[in-house]
C-alpha cells in the first residue's frame, strides 16, 4: 500500500527516529502514534524492573540481559525503519518471561510484575498487529500464567487474567483510533491535494483569458500591419518579404490561440466571460464585505499601476479568500486590509483580532491550500498564523510575475516588519 507524502509529513513536530515509528506504520494502513509504543515500551521496562525487585534479582546478570531483549527490538525498527513481523517480535517476549520464570518470588505478592509485563505485551501486539495476533497473544499468555509461583490462588489468577484482558481491551481501543486517525489523515491529505489542483486549474484559465486577450489584440495589429503594407507598392520586393514574413507571424499566432484554448477547454466553464478582478478593485471589494455588516478597515500606499495583470488578480483573490475567512471562522470579527508597494515587491497583510480558540488551526484547510498555491505560483510566499492575539495571513509577492515558467528565489523578498 502506497501514500502520498503530503500524508506522510502531516505529524507533529518530533525527532526523526521516533517519526519512523509513524511512517512504517502509515504503510501497514494505521496511524500508529510514536507515543504509543515508546509508552508501552517504557511501562514494560518498569514492570521488568519491580518485577526483579519481587524477586530480589535486581543486581544479577539477568536484569540487563532481560532488558536487552525487550530494547532491541524496537531499537532495531527505529534503525532500519521496518515494521517486523508479531512471530519475531513475540520471541524476545518469550525470552524475557523465561528468564524470569528461573527466578523465585518473594512471598505475600498481591499481584506479579510479570502479568503487567504480559498485558502491555498483549496491549502492544492487538494495536500493532490486529485482533487476529493480539487474542493468540493473549491466549498464550494467559496459558502461562499458572507457571509464575505468585499465582497461588483463584483469586490471584482472576486477577491476572483480568489484567490481561485490560491489556487486549487498550490494544483494541488503540487500534480502532489508529485506524480513524489514518482514515482522517488520509482524507485531509486528499482534500488538500484536490484545493490545491482545483487552484492550479482556476489560475490556468485565468492566465489563459490574459494571454488570449493580449495575443488577439496582437494578431489584429499584425493583420492590420500585413495589409497595410500589401497595398503599397513594391518596386524592389521588400514589402513583399515583410508581408510573407507578417503571414507566418499571424499563422503561427492563430495556432497558438488554437493551442491554448484547446489545452484548457475542459477546464473552462461554459457562459460567458467577465473582467478579472485586479488590485485596483479592492476597495469595491471591502465595500461589498462592508454592506454585509463586516467592519473591515483598508490602507493602501505605493503606486499599484506598474502591477502585473497575474499579480493584481492574486493579490485580490488572496484578499478575498482571506476576508471570507474571518467571515467563517472568526465570527465576522474586525477585519484589517494592508497593501504595501514597494520598487520590489507587493505586501498584503489581512488581519483580524479574533479569540485564539476561533483562529482557524489547520494549515491544510482548503482555502489557505489554495491561496498558498496562487502565491507560490506568482513566486511569492504566504504564511498564516498568530501573531499575538491576532490571526493574520500575509502575501509577499514580487511586482512583477515569473516568465517563462522562473521562480524567483522567495528568500529574497522582504519579510514583514
Amino acid at each position: 500500500m502506497r501514500h502520498s507524502p503530503t500524508l506522510m509529513n502531516m505529524h507533529l513536530p518530533v525527532p526523526r527516529v521516533l517519526r519512523r515509528i509513524e511512517t512504517t506504520s502509515l504503510e501497514h494502513g494505521v496511524a500508529y502514534p510514536w507515543w504509543m509504543g515508546v509508552l508501552c515500551k517504557s511501562g514494560q521496562v518498569v514492570a521488568t524492573g519491580i518485577a526483579f525487585l519481587q524477586r530480589d534479582a535486581f543486581d544479577t546478570w539477568q536484569f540487563p540481559a532481560v532488558l536487552a531483549l525487550l530494547l532491541l527490538p524496537i531499537a532495531y525498527e527505529l534503525a532500519t525503519a521496518s515494521w517486523q513481523p508479531s512471530w519475531v517480535r513475540v520471541l524476545p517476549n518469550v525470552a524475557v518471561f523465561a528468564v524470569i520464570l528461573t527466578l523465585p518470588i518473594a512471598s505475600n505478592i498481591a499481584i506479579d510484575a510479570v502479568v503487567v509485563v504480559l498485558a502491555l505485551m498483549v496491549a502492544d501486539f492487538q494495536a500493532r498487529d490486529g485482533a487476529r495476533v493480539g487474542v493468540a497473544v493473549s491466549l498464550l499468555a494467559a496459558a502461562s500464567l499458572p507457571m509464575l509461583d505468585s499465582i497461588g490462588s483463584t483469586a490471584a489468577l482472576l486477577l491476572s487474567l483480568f489484567a490481561i484482558a485490560l491489556g487486549l481491551e487498550a490494544g483494541v481501543m488503540v487500534r480502532w483510533g489508529a485506524r480513524a486517525l489514518f482514515a482522517e489523515r488520509q482524507a485531509r491529505a486528499e482534500a488538500y491535494e484536490r484545493a490545491t489542483l482545483a487552484e492550479r486549474d482556476r489560475i490556468a484559465r485565468e492566465i489563459h483569458d490574459l494571454v488570449a486577450h493580449s495575443l488577439s489584440v496582437t494578431m489584429l495589429q499584425v493583420t492590420a500591419a500585413r495589409r497595410i503594407l500589401n497595398d503599397l507598392p513594391d518596386p524592389t520586393g521588400d514589402i513583399s518579404e515583410a508581408v510573407d514574413a507578417l503571414s507566418d507571424a499571424e499563422h503561427i499566432g492563430r495556432q497558438a490561440m488554437s493551442d491554448i484554448r484547446q489545452t484548457v477547454s475542459g477546464m473552462s466553464a461554459s457562459g460567458g466571460r467577465q473582467p478579472l478582478p485586479t488590485a485596483d478593485d479592492l476597495p469595491a471589494l471591502v465595500e461589498q464585505f462592508r454592506a454585509a455588516g463586516q467592519q473591515v478597515e483598508f490602507e493602501t500606499s505605493g503606486d499599484l499601476s506598474g502591477l502585473s495583470a497575474p499579480v493584481s488578480l492574486g493579490l485580490y483573490r488572496v484578499a478575498q479568500e482571506s476576508l471570507a475567512n474571518v467571515v467563517k471562522h472568526a465570527g465576522g470579527a474586525p477585519a484589517e486590509v494592508e497593501l504595501e508597494v514597494t520598487p520590489r515587491q507587493v505586501r498584503l497583510t489581512v488581519r483580524n483580532p479574533a479569540a485564539p480558540s476561533r483562529m482557524p488551526a489547520d494549515p491544510f484547510g482548503t482555502g489557505l491550500a489554495g491561496m498558498k498555491a496562487r502565491v507560490e505560483q506568482l513566486g511569492g510566499h504566504l504564511s498564516a498564523g498568530r501573531g499575538g492575539n491576532a490571526w493574520i495571513v500575509q502575501a509577499i509577492v514580487p511586482r512583477q510575475a515569473p516568465s517563462g515558467g522562473a521562480r524567483p528565489t522567495v528568500g529574497r523578498l522582504e519579510p514583514a516588519q
